[in-house]
């Protein structure tokens, strides 16, 4: 649906100076770093803001577009990001006194951090973008972008590693969640005309996305930060 409707305006676009367009392809690779992420974490005794953090990424985008000659371009993306959850704070509490029922009395609460091993997180989306190109000197060229779209964003805990605070390391097998939501990023970059057909860039982009909900315990906020090295041909 999404798709369909991306090609029909890119299809409408070109009808309008068609002998001044130029369709292209490009590659992109980089790295994703992911902004910590917030939920709250309801407790009998109220909530608690539980704050997750993720480890170094990569990822890889390819796209299908067309340009103008005033230098606007429009385009179809698909991406793919990986990040490993490295940590939680707090991971887990404690209560000294169990809660048996509305009656019962906790005396006291501890908060644990952790870390995690064998959590990811995969995030995949598909993108309508506009750019705007603009010439430097020579062959050298600026660019900024913004696009829309859905991301499908999915979390894989079936076999990972809790290491609590002072507490041996324990398995657990949490399972797989996903979630489909409305994408958007913004970006910005510089390029350089190898040839007439070939250009090389590199740039960063952020992506952002409605909030998550992996299951109704943990519903987490999403944001990542993209460094990436690409080509257009």
């Amino acid at each position: 649906r999404y798709l369909g409707f991306v090609l029909l305006v890119l299809s409408s676009s070109t009808t309008t100076a068609l002998a001044d367009t130029d369709t292209y392809i490009s590659l992109n690779v980089g790295a994703s770093i992911v902004d910590d992420a917030h939920h709250e974490w309801l407790l009998p005794t109220g909530s608690e803001t539980v704050t997750t953090n993720f480890d170094f990424g990569h990822t890889i985008s390819a796209a299908l577009g067309v340009s103008f000659s005033d230098g606007y371009r429009l385009e179809v993306e698909v991406s793919n990001q990986i990040n490993d959850l490295v940590g939680a704070d707090p991971a887990a509490v404690r209560m000294s006194t169990p809660l048996f029922g509305v009656g019962g009395i906790i005396k006291k609460t501890q908060s644990l951090s952790g870390k995690y091993e064998g959590v990811d997180v995969t995030v995949t989306t598909l993108l309508a973008n506009a750019y705007k190109d603009f010439y430097i000197v020579d062959k050298f060229f600026g660019y900024v972008s913004g696009g829309v779209g859905v991301a499908f964003h999915e979390w894989d805990a079936r076999s990972y590693v809790v290491v609590l605070e002072g507490r041996i390391p324990t398995h657990y097998n949490f399972g797989r969640f996903d979630d489909t939501v409305l994408a958007w990023q913004l970006g910005a970059g510089l390029g350089y005309e190898l040839i007439k057909e070939i250009n090389l860039n590199v740039g960063y982009r952020y992506l952002g996305t409605d909030d998550v909900n992996y299951h109704p315990a943990y519903i987490p906020e999403f944001g990542s930060h993209n460094a990436t090295v690409g080509i257009r041909y």
